[in-house]
């Protein structure tokens, strides 16, 4: 993913991901679609285990900078 996305629903992929790849920037990811819920700043690398409260709980993501 490249770009900022409000609703995972949208693209299939809601409550899905269990782990994250980041190339670059630092992106927020939040449980909930809108960015609301339980929101976590991820920075470059490779989140291969999320933690509980985004475990396969991830709704929207957006790049930060």
């Amino acid at each position: 993913m490249n770009r900022d996305v409000s609703d995972l629903v949208l693209l299939n992929f809601n409550d899905q991901a269990a782990s994250i790849a980041i190339n670059e920037g630092t992106w927020e990811v939040c449980t909930n679609s809108q960015f609301n819920g339980s929101c976590e700043r991820m920075g470059p690398g490779k989140h291969e285990v999320l933690n509980t409260a985004l475990d396969k709980r991830i709704s929207s993501l957006r790049r930060l900078y």
